[in-house]
């Protein structure tokens, strides 16, 4: 009888996105983390909010790594694009940070 293994974080990420360069990206960026860290999220050693910390700095980095995008766009259609997903990312950021206040508060 075979046992059964769970997905991986890398593997259900990658059931997220829709296009083959997200899921090349999710590949290379868990890569990078088995080179840099030797291991991977799904046996990173943080904390429940150790990892919304973590999550909430990543956020804050492309939240404003989206906008300067969106100053640079070479043209209006692109940067209205970029700004709209910068929106977009910063509510769920905004969200994150609720969420640890939230949990700050219940300690």
């Amino acid at each position: 009888m075979t046992r059964y293994t769970p997905p991986t974080i890398l593997q259900r990420a990658q059931g997220l996105v829709q296009r083959d360069r997200a899921r090349q990206q999710l590949q290379k960026q868990t890569d990078k983390g088995i080179s840099k860290y030797g291991q991977t999220l799904d046996t990173y050693p943080g904390d429940y909010a150790t990892v919304l910390q973590h999550a909430l700095e990543e956020a804050a980095d492309l939240t404003q790594y989206l906008l300067r995008a969106a100053d640079l766009a070479p043209d209006g259609h692109m940067q209205a694009t970029l700004m709209c997903i910068g929106r977009s990312v910063a509510r769920d950021f905004d969200d994150l940070a609720w969420l640890l206040d939230v949990e700050a508060e219940a300690i």
